[in-house]
């Protein structure tokens, strides 16, 4: 079972400051998958590979008002791997 998908986001703020360090630009982000099913589907093993274009994007972001810091937590680069599963 083949499974892939893709979002295309424009530009925006991530914080409602509206200041240029929570600004994200736009991106694409695509995600695939590959997975093999046993008989009676008793296992399975799925090879994946998510954030496939490597995009930096900003998860979300926070202002400190008294520090008059800016946080930018960030999503998980290109990641790949393997997953497997028992059923019994």
């Amino acid at each position: 079972m083949f499974g892939a998908r893709t979002r295309l986001e424009s530009s925006g703020f991530v914080g409602i400051a509206y200041l240029p360090e929570l600004r994200q630009d736009s991106y694409m982000l695509s995600n695939a998958s590959l997975t093999l099913e046993g008989p009676g589907d008793m296992w399975s093993l799925t090879a994946f590979i998510n954030n496939i274009e490597d995009e930096t994007i900003i998860a979300g972001g926070e202002v400190r008002p008294i520090l008059n810091v800016v946080y930018n937590p960030v999503r998980p680069p290109c990641t790949y791997g393997l997953r497997a599963s028992v059923r019994f």
